[in-house]
């Protein structure tokens, strides 16, 4: 068995080669690099088991094992009362990151054999009784840890060759693991503003200093397809539809770039045979939180980012009966006046309309101030204006 065993491995490269490398560091960053790493070590170790195990000493739902050369029924019954008392596991906690331990320089083979992991686990799976490993990522309460696994009989054909093997690769699986939880956050991060630029009620589009569209609210969206005022042409960046406005836009785009955070700046774009009236209001993002791009040559630019939000200027603002009786406790007659009133209606066209007298409207309206907290009608205006504003679309 040792004899066939040593020929199989010396007819594998043990060595990790540079496209190995790639494809390890390519999957930390669009797909799945624990696969890719199991995949790696278990393809130059025939008749080992390569153990993936995730480790959460406070949230146990967070322990998982992922595998290559056990039996089919090895993931299911990994269970986590296997792992949380373990003396095995607990051994591995202090170890450093990134450094290559051999199992029997941490637990007595015959105490190892106690634990629940070997009795009740890993002796149902065949002869896997020693191990050589690495912790290569740990956070907080959380840690990842790659064992390989193999007979006891046959410590002194692999041991060797695995810490060769694990040494060569620690390296690498500590900065993919560092890239994926970067990925994570990066595509968190955008997620997140996703959602932030979606609950602006107007459209809202964030651009470099070259008007270079990065992001775009649903809004934004809808406004340049129908090429109201705005348009985003083929090389991704705004356009003003009259050259004019255009010219003007990407001065001020590249002004407030330049100057200091939050530095804001507001134009007004003409009504036209071409486009409706809009006002924009141009906002310098923090540049000490600069965009980042590679460009072909992979040199890295910081990039100066704006937020432009924009309005149109014969939009009205609005308000549902929902939003006014969640927040004021609004009955829907009341509702429908403060509505009206938002809209730039008077009391006698809104009596006029409704076929109601104007003393009805008056109660109406104290009932509003009352329930707003206004003593005014023009402070309840205000104080409703000041709501649809953050009305989320």
């Amino acid at each position: 068995m040792g004899v066939h065993l040593n020929t199989r491995l010396r007819d594998r490269s043990e060595a990790i080669g540079s496209d190995d490398l790639q494809r390890l560091y390519r999957e930390a960053l669009v797909g799945d690099f624990h696969a890719e790493i199991l995949r790696l070590i278990s393809e130059r170790l025939p008749g080992c088991a390569v153990l993936f195990i995730a480790q959460d000493t406070v949230d146990h739902t967070g322990n998982y094992l992922r595998h290559c050369g056990l039996d089919l029924d090895a993931t299911r019954s990994f269970s986590v009362d296997i792992t949380a008392q373990s003396v095995w596991f607990r051994q591995q906690w202090q170890e450093p990151v990134g450094s290559v331990f051999r199992q029997n320089d941490l637990i007595d083979p015959d105490e190892f054999k106690t634990t629940k992991f070997y009795r009740h686990w890993l002796m149902d799976r065949g002869h896997f009784e020693q191990a050589v490993g690495t912790v290569f990522m740990r956070q907080g309460t959380r840690q990842h840890v790659l064992e390989v696994r193999f007979p006891e009989r046959d410590e002194q054909l692999y041991s060797q060759r695995v810490r060769k093997l694990l040494r060569d690769l620690a390296p690498h699986l500590q900065n993919a693991a560092q890239t994926a939880q970067l990925k994570a956050r990066f595509d968190k991060a955008r997620s997140e503003l996703d959602q932030t630029l979606g609950l602006i009620p107007f459209p809202a589009a964030i651009v470099d200093t070259e008007c270079r569209v990065e992001k775009l609210n649903p809004l934004a969206e809808n406004m340049l397809r129908n090429c109201q005022a705005l348009i985003l042409g083929a090389d991704e960046r705004l356009h003003g539809v009259e050259t004019d406005d255009e010219i003007q836009l990407k001065r001020a785009v590249q002004e407030v770039g330049a100057g200091q955070a939050n530095e804001t700046r507001w134009l007004r774009f003409k009504t036209t045979e071409r486009q409706a009236g809009l006002v924009l209001t141009l906002i310098h993002l923090d540049p000490r939180r600069r965009h980042v791009q590679a460009d072909s040559a992979h040199r890295v630019h910081n990039r100066d980012l704006v937020a432009i939000i924009a309005q149109h200027r014969d939009e009205s603002s609005k308000l549902s009966h929902d939003m006014l009786w969640q927040t004021f406790g609004l009955t829907t007659k009341e509702s429908e006046l403060a509505a009206a009133l938002l809209q730039g209606e008077s009391i006698g066209e809104i009596a006029v309309k409704k076929s109601l007298s104007k003393q009805t409207l008056r109660n109406q309206l104290g009932a509003d101030m009352s329930k707003t907290g206004t003593r005014r009608q023009v402070d309840l205006v205000a104080s409703l204006l000041r709501l649809s504003l953050s009305s989320p679309i």
